[in-house]
């Protein structure tokens, strides 16, 4: 016989082994029967097994359940053991004194996520393994089971205690249950020194959210990088923060990592405008794109002039400041983030909003904007009420049209458009300059 000790895993991706459902529906989990209109059945009972260990006389330890309580609800577990296989009908006929353990997981905190319920398995020792599964509710709600893991065999602390504690059959089992009270104890700790290493990976480290008084180290861990999170955020963006958090530190005060915070957080990459990129187009106080721009113009600053910037009464008079650099000054340190995310709540754009202000780099000014679809037929745009379906133009008559670089010839006969070689040739209606 194996002196590890083993389990088998009962869940939708394993598979249940169930007999007999009866009033208990089986899907992606074992709950009541629903009866319309918010109802359960009262109760129901389904078999789960033979669950086969593979050893002889193999005396089964304990039975743990994934289980979701509420007041009102209860699960009861049964269990039957034998060295022979046994049909469905031979099980559903068995004697109720040859069910054991009777075990009742009915308290409310028992149930609650991330924290198992478990009790030791009863029945005498026996290859294979039935369980019977009694959930009960008052009507109104139901119980859910979403996994059953049975440990087998049983490997308590009694083997390392002197052989005298064993001698005697009656005391060797008494002591044996006492002992798996505090074995079950140190197997949990023993369970998270086996798995250590996944504490420290930001994607496996248990993290449980708003359930005070429940384990949630992937806060602490984020705590051990000085990494504060909300508990508000869902759960997959807070580990993509901490895992992304070595590069959030690099790149900490600069666009890059604020487009990289926004990012996780929203799932959208955002584009940002940096002001001062605006400065080539000004051009004597109007603006124009292309080779001619110059960095300043007489509208930039907005200084004191009467009949232009000023009225009479109603003036700004600016004595700092140097009127050649002004366009620098004013928007060298302001930029503009743009997320396509409309459908975004307003709690969603508030933390946003927050995440801005504390990734961007301290000596700017930074301005969110929401990008939203403009025109939607049926929704933002109603054809007929305040959008036009323009004609096609009837002709143009142009001599010679300058668009950029390249001139184009016009034909008052053709209005489809320029396609080199078909309606455009260069060298004949069109010409690179």
């Amino acid at each position: 016989m194996a002196t590890e000790t083993q389990f088998l895993l009962l869940n939708q991706q394993t598979g249940w082994q169930v007999l007999a459902p009866g009033a208990v529906e089986v899907g992606d989990a074992l709950r009541l029967q629903p009866l319309g209109s918010g109802a359960f059945a009262g109760a129901g009972a389904l078999y789960v097994g033979p669950l086969d260990s593979r050893l002889y006389r193999c005396q089964w330890h304990r039975i743990a359940l994934q289980v979701e309580i509420v007041l009102g609800a209860s699960v009861q577990v049964d269990t039957f053991s034998a060295e022979a296989e046994r049909s469905l009908g031979e099980i559903a006929v068995l004697p109720e004194e040859w069910w054991a353990t009777r075990q009742v997981a009915g308290d409310p905190q028992q149930g609650e996520p991330g924290r198992d319920w478990d009790c030791l398995v009863l029945s005498p020792p026996g290859r294979y393994l039935w369980l019977r599964l009694t959930l009960s509710g008052d009507g109104s709600v139901t119980p859910v089971v979403r996994r059953i893991i049975a440990y087998y065999p049983r490997s308590t602390a009694l083997r390392y205690l002197p052989a005298v504690y064993g001698e005697d059959a009656d005391s060797a089992a008494f002591l044996e249950r006492f002992l798996a009270i505090f074995d079950a104890m140190f197997a949990t700790i023993g369970d998270v020194v086996d798995n250590i290493a996944a504490y420290f990976d930001p994607l496996a480290t248990p993290a449980v959210s708003r359930q005070p008084g429940r384990l949630d180290f992937l806060s602490a861990l984020a705590s051990w990088i000085g990494l504060a999170l909300e508990l508000n955020w869902p759960e997959a963006k807070r580990r993509r923060l901490v895992e992304q958090a070595h590069r959030l530190y690099a790149l900490r005060g600069t666009l890059e990592g604020l487009r990289l915070y926004v990012a996780i957080y929203a799932g959208i990459e955002p584009q940002i405008l940096e002001h001062f990129k605006l400065r080539r187009w000004l051009m004597l106080g109007g603006g124009a794109l292309g080779e001619g721009a110059v960095l300043w113009g007489s509208a930039a600053s907005g200084r004191l002039q009467l009949g232009a910037y000023s009225r009479i009464g109603d003036f700004q008079l600016i004595d700092s400041g140097d009127p050649r650099t002004d366009p620098f000054d004013v928007y060298a340190h302001r930029f503009t983030l743009y997320l396509p995310w409309p459908q975004a709540t307003q709690q969603e754009r508030q933390a946003v909003q927050r995440i801005v202000e504390l990734a961007k780099p301290a000596h700017t000014q930074a301005q969110l904007e929401i990008v939203e679809p403009l025109m939607r037929v049926g929704c933002q745009s109603i054809v007929g009420v305040n959008t036009v379906i323009g004609c096609y133009p009837t002709g143009v008559s142009v001599e010679e049209s300058r668009l950029g670089a390249a001139v184009v010839g016009s034909d008052q006969r053709d209005h489809t458009g320029m396609r080199i070689g078909a309606r455009t040739r260069v060298g004949s209606t069109t010409r690179i300059a």
